[in-house]
């Protein structure tokens, strides 16, 4: 079976060690802004040496009250060192993949696509800076976007090989106004990881897959027919959610 990934908050990581290591799971591990302040490199080190079957490794950066197209300079600053801070990690891990949200919002920005645009590139630019040097991917992920062109202009105005985007069928399940053909009419040749969890519409519930009402028929019938060969994540928030998706997943495979 194709390898998939799984994904782990850090601190999650290290209480499951055990139970991940019997499994051989391949990972996506996420690090929230209290992990990158209080985790030394000797405990990224020793979780490495315990992570002793070779697994694949894929990573998520801190994301909340982060902004990186931010109006205020200050903000966009403070989210920049984040975004960098997690790049000291990943010289240790070398993950193929690293996932960062966007941040972006019609409510927040008022619909100034440029403004936000504009500041984002800057950002981008950085962080791809880090992540040419390791050869790593960066993908930005859609959350509350509505539709895909905002994260169609961000990838097209940096025009980077190591940038693309991140589906999430959750976030597109909740928040996006336009059908799932438009989304990969607009970034579906653009995704070099998705993000697999299930919902109802209503909350962001990261079901396992089969337990809500995204179509994930359509869904891997439109990847199959795009140019992408993206990384695939389970991101199912408890153990039952993972396990149903990792035997539900089988079929697309």
């Amino acid at each position: 079976m194709k390898r998939v990934n799984v994904h782990i908050p850090y601190p999650k990581l290290i209480e499951n060690i055990k139970l991940v290591r019997d499994r051989s799971l391949d990972l996506e591990i996420y690090f929230n802004s209290t992990t990158l302040d209080s985790t030394k490199i000797e405990d990224y080190k020793r979780l490495k040496e315990e992570l002793n079957y070779s697994p694949r490794f894929t990573f998520h950066a801190p994301f909340i009250d982060l902004a990186p197209g931010a109006i205020d300079k200050r903000v966009r600053e403070i989210t920049l060192e984040r975004f960098i801070h997690i790049f000291e990690i990943a010289e240790l891990f070398r993950p193929e993949v690293i996932v960062f949200h966007p941040g972006y919002d019609k409510w927040r920005y008022n619909g100034y696509t440029d403004i936000w645009l504009k500041n984002s590139v800057d950002t981008w630019k950085s962080v791809l800076e880090k992540a040419d040097k390791l050869n790593i991917k960066v993908a930005i992920e859609n959350i509350f976007e509505e539709a895909p062109e905002t994260l169609r202009m961000l990838v097209n105005e940096i025009n980077s090989p190591n940038l693309g985007v991140c589906f999430d069928t959750g976030h597109f399940n909740l928040f996006s106004k336009v059908s799932l053909e438009k989304w990969f009419e607009e970034i579906g040749d653009n995704i070099i990881e998705v993000h697999l969890h299930d919902n109802t519409g209503k909350n962001d519930d990261h079901l396992g897959i089969g337990d809500g009402t995204i179509n994930f028929d359509l869904f891997f019938a439109l990847l199959k027919k795009s140019k992408s060969r993206p990384l695939l994540t389970i991101e199912g928030h408890s153990k039952e959610a993972i396990e149903k998706s990792l035997i539900n997943i089988r079929k697309y495979l």
